[in-house]
């Protein structure tokens, strides 16, 4: 099954406080690093794991790719889990 934002958001992800042109969902992962999800609605999907500055906090130091729907398609929830599971979520 597809990832929504709907289910996103069951999963503990946040809307942004402001605007994204990816229409971006959180999740804080503790130690200035965050889970990032945008484009949940159309072929532009992506996961982040991102890490903040730890002087600067909107400031991103470092960004891992973890899905990309050109590569990958659909973002599941099986596979939303999983990663999940290495965070201990």
């Amino acid at each position: 099954m597809k990832v929504t934002r709907d289910i996103a958001k069951n999963f503990g992800f946040q809307e942004v406080p402001h605007f994204t042109i990816g229409n971006s969902l959180t999740l804080d992962l503790g130690r200035n690093r965050y889970l990032s999800l945008s484009d949940l609605d159309n072929c532009n999907c992506m996961l982040y794991l991102c890490e903040r500055d730890e002087e600067y906090e909107n400031e991103v130091t470092d960004i891992i790719n973890l899905h990309n729907w050109d590569y990958d398609k659909e973002l599941t929830v099986e596979k939303l889990e999983n990663i999940l599971k290495i965070f201990n979520i």
